[in-house]
């Protein structure tokens, strides 16, 4: 038995408007409407992701370099289609802008 994190990820039924970009839905009052499984980017249990806390690392001294070197500006994603492999990729190489 498995599971797919991107299929239980854009559930309308915990996500409304799934493929939009909302940051508010991890927001504490939001995350207690779903249930507590309704999201898992490392996994669960005995086979989550060995790499998590690394990541979590990673992420945050990544963010936070960005955000001393210059401010993110919006870049528009919203014609982007994803290819599912083993990670979701982006069908075109993506950029970033950024303003000092």
């Amino acid at each position: 038995m498995g599971f797919s994190p991107f299929v239980i990820q854009r559930n309308p039924r915990w996500y409304p408007n799934p493929t939009q970009f909302d940051p508010t839905r991890f927001a504490p009052a939001a995350a207690a409407t779903r249930p507590r499984l309704s999201y898992l980017p490392f996994g669960i249990g005995a086979h989550q992701c060995i790499g998590m806390h690394l990541a979590l690392q990673q992420l945050t001294t990544v963010m936070q370099t960005i955000l001393q070197t210059g401010i993110p500006g919006l870049v528009d994603i919203t014609s982007v289609d994803f290819r599912p492999q083993v990670v979701l990729e982006p069908d075109r190489v993506l950029f970033a802008s950024f303003q000092r």
